[in-house]
Parts: C-alpha cells; sequence; structure tokens
C-alpha cells in the first residue's frame, strides 16, 4: 500500500488566498494487479493577459467579416459591454449576472487498474474533471447596442448608427469620455475574458503493450490505445453562445483510438500504425450554427522505415494515408 498527500496555499494580492490538496493511494493485490486513485482540487487565476488584454482583429462573426474587439472587463468598454449584459432589456430580456474575471476551480478524480496478461502490460483509467467558472474569452457581442442602452439609461437620443457615432455623441453629452474608448471607435463586435460557464469532463483510457513473441525476425512489439472522452457544459452564461457550447461538447472526438507493431532489427526499424478518430463538429465561421459542419469519423494510416547509417546519424522515410 502506498498512500501519499500534498497541500498547497496560494496567496495572490488580486484574486485573494487559497487552499488546495491532493489525496491519492495505490494497493498492489498481486505481483500481476494493482488499483490506484487520486482526488484533487485546483485554482487557477487569471493570466495577466487574459486581465489585460487588449486588441482588435477582422474576423468571422455570424457568418460576416467584421472588426472584433478583445477588452479587459475594467475598460472602459468593458464595463459599457457589462452593464449591457446584466441589464434587463440588454443582451436578453430578463437580465443576467454581471460578467466577472476571478480565479477557476477544480476538482479531479481518477480511477485505475492496472495488470499483465500474459506478456502484455494493461492499464485502465478513468478520469471525471469538474471545472467551475472556467476562464475563457466569450463570444462576440454587438458593441452598438450596448452603447445604444448606455444612451436610453441617460435619456440621450442616438441618431449614429455605427459605433464611432455614437460614441462622439455620447461624449458630446457628458456621458462617457471618448478619450477612454480609443482603440474601439469602429468595432462591430466586443469580447472580454470572464467567468463565463462550468464543465465536467470525464473518460477511459486503455493502453495495452507487450511483444509479439511470435514474430521471426527482430524485435517486434505491440502497442493498443484506447480513449474514450466526454465534456458536458453544465452552465452557460449569456455571454457563450449555443454554438459555442457545442463546440465545446462536440468540437473533439469522444472517441479515439490506435494500433501501433513496431520493429527493430539490427540497424533497421519500422512502424505501422492505424489510427481511428470519432465524429466531431465546428461552428463554421463561428456562425453560431448557421453554418454547421458535422466531421464524420475516421481511419488513418502510417509507416515508416528507418536505418541507423552511422551511430547518431539515422535516415527516415515515411507515408500517411
Amino acid at each position: 500500500l502506498v498512500l501519499q498527500g500534498a497541500v498547497r496555499f496560494e496567496d495572490y494580492n488580486t484574486f485573494g488566498s487559497d487552499t488546495n490538496y491532493k489525496v491519492g493511494g495505490l494497493y498492489r493485490f498481486t505481483d500481476n494487479f494493482l488499483a490506484r486513485a487520486t482526488y484533487s482540487t485546483g485554482f487557477h487565476v487569471p493570466t495577466a493577459g487574459q486581465a489585460n488584454v487588449g486588441n482588435v482583429t477582422t474576423a468571422f462573426s455570424n457568418g460576416v467579416l467584421q472588426d472584433e474587439g478583445t477588452f479587459p472587463l475594467n475598460s472602459a468598454a468593458g464595463q459599457v459591454v457589462a452593464d449591457y449584459v446584466a441589464a434587463p432589456g440588454g443582451l436578453t430580456v430578463d437580465g443576467a449576472d454581471r460578467p466577472t474575471l476571478q480565479p477557476e476551480e477544480s476538482e479531479n478524480f481518477t480511477l485505475g487498474v492496472a495488470f499483465d496478461v500474459g506478456s502484455f502490460n494493461v492499464t485502465v483509467d478513468y478520469f471525471n474533471i469538474v471545472l467551475e467558472d472556467r476562464i475563457s474569452r466569450s463570444s462576440a457581442i454587438a458593441f452598438l447596442p450596448a452603447l445604444e442602452l448606455l444612451a436610453d439609461n441617460n435619456g440621450v437620443t442616438l441618431t449614429a448608427t455605427d459605433t464611432s457615432g455614437a460614441i462622439a455623441e455620447l461624449d458630446a453629452a457628458g456621458v462617457i469620455n471618448a478619450a477612454d474608448f480609443a482603440g474601439s471607435e469602429d468595432l462591430t463586435s466586443f469580447a472580454f475574458f470572464n467567468n463565463a460557464f462550468d464543465t465536467t469532463t470525464q473518460g477511459i483510457d486503455f493502453v495495452a503493450t507487450g511483444p509479439l513473441d511470435f514474430v521471426p525476425f527482430g524485435d517486434t512489439d505491440l502497442a493498443v490505445a484506447f480513449n474514450w472522452t466526454e465534456t458536458e457544459v453544465d452552465r452557460a452564461d449569456d455571454t457563450i453562445s449555443d454554438g459555442r457550447i457545442k463546440v465545446l461538447e462536440e468540437g473533439l472526438p469522444q472517441i479515439r483510438g490506435s494500433a501501433t507493431i513496431t520493429n527493430q532489427m539490427g540497424a533497421w526499424r519500422s512502424l505501422a500504425r492505424v489510427n481511428y478518430f470519432g465524429e466531431g463538429f465546428e461552428d463554421h465561421l463561428d456562425s453560431n450554427l448557421a453554418l454547421p459542419i458535422d466531421i464524420d469519423s475516421a481511419i488513418t494510416f502510417d509507416a515508416e522505415i528507418g536505418v541507423e547509417v552511422k551511430e547518431g546519424l539515422e535516415l527516415l522515410a515515411g507515408a500517411l494515408s
């Protein structure tokens, strides 16, 4: 029996303090069979870049090419959009929680076994990861409606039909200082880093490795790997679009696997592998499901052969299909 434990204390001048821990155990029932498990908590603060990022890119949003900005929530533009997200009649009819950027927290659990079957070693592991208040960039939010709501709340009637004109009119009315919005005057949409959603990811890893002793030439080994991973969005606020949620849950194949045969014979070595990738999904051009792409499962093959012409120098040739 092997037991382990760890404790970590962190203190941040901006985000406060947190204590995390890990406990684990391994028990060897026989020389050829063992079981193991771990449980741990995690704490991840936003990076300096996530908390202070400011840039403008030309990108597709809902299938249309437009200027899209990413600014921190504590900026003037960020506060206007945060008000818009939270206010009834803003991003939603009923309003929503005000966006914040705080640390994300996690709980991690693993349970697995390892055993021998003849000359093969086999491991099977289950993992479960719960992430709360995940740090992520929001989906694109239209900027002009946020400025229009600000104007309405301050009794200002806007005549402008673009963000630069709206900012100028709000500045003239004394509602905002246009200088605080430098760099965001021409934005069509706006995004920021916040704690927009929670997820649960679980899966199983299976790996079996061992020699193929019946092969009469050289040393030949077989490795088989299988993975099933499923992610579910448990909570998402109104800054995360339906298309983004579908990508989070279905963007990567849930099932992947491979079988690899390697051979070493003197100075020569070779490899042959078959890979399987399950179905996936892409929200093309971040169109919020207007241009969905369902990705079919696929099987690929690759092979490689190499020869060591002298110590430290090897020639390789490979192919992929």
